[in-house]
């Protein structure tokens, strides 16, 4: 077996995600699930409304930009139900399900490849796909680490604060996404750093 290549390993995960998206918005709309779901809606249409209004010459720029910020909190905050079942989601899928399905996500099946141990090749650890993924969380999209920053801290902060602390937690995962997925593309084994870490590389099926 080769090494996967990134474009391989980029078109599994964009398949992994659209699952993901597809099975959180359906979790999303159940109302035992998610008892904020009709709050967090009607934020979500009032604001299309509001960019409609701008789009119409309605509001000014400065106008959505201050009620944008004014419900940037709320929406947070209505939101936990849904960083929740996403956080779940996604580490049931990239843990528990890679794991059991021989180191294969829907994704990686598709693409014929696989995690493997970096010596053996042999399936890993619970353990090791948990520290694979949090490492891995860093990168891309639908990391469960800003989820969950996201979901501690609005209870913790005033809104003026939180939306301050939340803008700071994406940029610093910007940084870290671009220096994460820079090691992915440069390494001449296709590995990246949370591969590394993890002691693990993404083999083609042969």
């Amino acid at each position: 077996m080769r090494n996967a290549t990134v474009t391989e390993r980029i078109i599994a995960y964009i398949l992994d995600i659209m699952l993901i998206f597809l099975l959180t918005s359906l979790l999303t709309q159940i109302r035992f699930l998610n008892p904020t779901y009709d709050k967090y809606s009607e934020i979500i249409i009032k604001y299309q409304e509001e960019i409609d209004k701008y789009g119409n010459k309605e509001i000014t720029e400065d106008e959505l930009l201050q009620f944008t910020n004014d419900n940037a909190y709320y929406l947070s905050k209505y939101g936990v139900s849904n960083n929740i079942i996403t956080i779940v989601v996604i580490i049931g899928y990239f843990v528990f399900f890679q794991k059991y399905n021989q180191g294969q996500t829907l994704g990686k099946k598709i693409m014929k490849i696989k995690v493997v141990d970096n010596n053996s090749e042999e399936n890993i650890s619970i353990w090791r796909y948990i520290l694979r993924y949090l490492l891995l969380s860093f990168v891309f999209i639908d990391g469960i680490i800003p989820y969950a920053l996201n979901t501690i801290f609005v209870f913790i902060l005033k809104p003026a604060t939180y939306i301050q602390f939340s803008m700071n937690v994406s940029y610093v995962f910007l940084i870290l996404n671009v220096f994460i997925f820079a090691s992915l593309c440069f390494q001449k084994d296709k590995r990246g750093i949370h591969d590394i870490i993890a002691r693990t590389k993404v083999m083609k099926e042969s």
